[in-house]
């Protein structure tokens, strides 16, 4: 795969994150609505979303290892690792909770990793990469 289009996935990998961590986000507020545990799907759904992050995250190593660096390399690098950690923290955090706090918890988490998400685009967007 070319470089070019490597930093053009990774660019655009962005809005397929945004939109499940967008959708889990709604989904969680409405579970706890319920207070139900969740159940496999939407946990399955998370894993996912996880799965979405640390894809993004290689990419990102990668364009670093070939030499491509982001505008803000330190601040990128940390949202990074923010996103990675944020749903396992989270997932931990809920195990011996009642059903509509672990909802929330997961709701929210998936909010801020919106934030997140965004904020890294701003540290190191395709038109901030210096070579």
């Amino acid at each position: 795969m070319s470089m070019d289009r490597l930093v053009a996935l990774h660019a655009n990998l962005l809005f397929t994150i945004l939109a499940v961590l967008g959708v889990l986000a709604i989904w969680g507020l409405a579970g706890a609505w319920r207070a139900r545990l969740p159940g496999n799907l939407y946990l399955s759904c998370l894993a996912i979303g996880e799965l979405l992050l640390v894809s993004e995250a290689l990419i990102g190593v990668a364009l670093f290892v070939a030499g491509l660096r982001p505008a803000r390399p330190e601040l990128h690098i940390v949202y990074a690792v923010v996103a990675v950690a944020a749903l396992p923290v989270a997932h931990r955090y809920v195990r011996d909770r009642p059903p509509r706090q672990r909802w929330l918890t997961y709701a929210l988490t998936c909010v801020f990793l919106c934030a997140v998400v965004l904020r890294g685009v701003e540290t190191g967007s395709a038109e901030a990469l210096m070579g």
